[in-house]
């Protein structure tokens, strides 16, 4: 079982997992190591992001959900997410001015798809 999966972790693990999965993201950004991708690959990884959160949403509204987490908990928090997403994507344009906007969302997506996939197993 993957480390972000365990449940054994307790929420300050979590926030400190968290807390240097940013900062290991803002060093590649500066660092100029923030994978490149095309307009088509940050389309098809918004389109991996929404059938997720969908997916998501579903599970979280079935009996088999057995977390204290319900769709209007996920909506806030995907609402939040896209809060922060677009504030990394301008924060990135000022910072490292050579990365392209779509790579940013495309990274920034597939990260949140995993936490969406996992929200949902």
């Amino acid at each position: 079982m993957g480390e972000e999966n365990d449940p054994s972790r307790c929420p300050i693990d979590e926030q400190e997992a968290t807390r240097n999965a940013f900062t290991a993201r803002l060093a590649d950004l500066i660092e100029g190591r923030w994978p490149k991708s095309t307009p088509a690959q940050a389309k098809a990884a918004d389109d991996t992001l929404n059938s997720a959160y969908k997916t998501a949403l579903v599970h979280l509204a079935s009996k088999d959900n057995l977390t204290t987490v319900k769709p209007d908990d996920a909506r806030k928090a995907q609402r939040a997410w896209i809060a922060y997403r677009d504030a990394f994507i301008a924060f990135a344009r000022a910072a490292a001015p050579g990365t392209p906007p779509e790579a940013v969302a495309a990274r920034l997506s597939r990260d949140r798809v995993k936490d969406l996939t996992n929200l949902a197993s």
